[in-house]
Parts: structure tokens; sequence; C-alpha cells
């Protein structure tokens, strides 16, 4: 009888290696960037190059749909505001310690300048309070949070 539990137990961690062997042996993408030829990056994920808007480790890339390389400085605006808003939002370590899931809405867009709230989503489609609002200058690339009009930059 103990001999039959051994051979089990062998049985049984060679059939566990043998099936890690098998399913290691797939090839797992991670995402990584690629410096081209001309010095253009782009980012690929399970084999193809990502475009729009791609969070990395946090931070917000645009990667630009026709050339799929990465847009350093992507223009302000409606679309694109509170990616860049919330890069540096994240960047001065601002709500690091939040344990609710923020949201970037924009609330105005003027000819020279879009006001966004950063409000807490405490349910799916569902936000409670403001955290801040700010304003976002289309002329120099700032945005000057309202209430202590602390200023960051949103191309550092």
């Amino acid at each position: 009888m103990k001999k039959m539990r051994k051979l089990r137990t062998i049985g049984k961690t060679v059939a566990l290696v043998l099936m890690m062997a098998v399913l290691g042996s797939f090839p797992v993408f991670a995402g990584q960037w690629e410096q081209q030829e001309d010095g253009a990056w782009k980012y690929e994920e399970d084999g193809s190059y990502l475009t729009g808007w791609v969070s990395v480790e946090g931070t917000w890339y645009y990667m630009d749909p026709e050339t799929e390389e990465w847009v350093r400085n992507p223009s302000i605006n409606r679309n694109n505001v509170c990616y860049l808003l919330e890069n540096a939002v994240t960047k001065a370590g601002w709500y690091a310690t939040e344990t609710s899931d923020m949201v970037y809405l924009v609330e105005s867009v003027s000819s020279n300048k879009i006001t966004v709230s950063i409000r807490l989503q405490t349910q799916p489609y569902l936000t409670a309070s403001t955290l801040a609002r700010f304003e976002v200058s289309l002329r120099d690339r700032t945005a000057k949070e309202m209430s202590t009009k602390l200023v960051l930059n949103l191309y550092d």
C-alpha cells in the first residue's frame, strides 16, 4: 500500500512537471517599446503595435493610429486633455492614496481653455465627490487647480 502511494505521488509529480513544461513553451508576449531606425518609438503587445491612448505602467502614451508611433506631445483637445492631465497629476503624486477609482471629466471647452474635474467613482457610471477642478490653458499647456492655484505642466 505504501509503495502504491509513493508511485502515485511520483506519477502526479511527473505529470505536473510535464504539464508545466508544455504550458511554459508557449510564447507569452509582454508589452515592449521598440525604437525604429528613424528614432521613432512604437509599443508592441501580443505581436502587434498598439495605437491610440495606451497605458504603460501607469502612464498614458498616445500612439498615432496611422504610423503606430509615439506622439511625444499630442495636441490638447477634448479627446486628449484627460489623459494628459492624469499623467501630470500622477507625476505630481496627487491622490496616490485614493482607494476609489478616479474619473477625469471634461466640463467645458472654450477657445483658450478646457475645464476638467477629477471625481471619485463609487460605482460603475456613478461618481461622488469632486476632488479637484482644473483649468487647462491651451496657450501655455498647463493645468491650474482652481481652488489652490497650483499649476501642472502637461508636457513634462
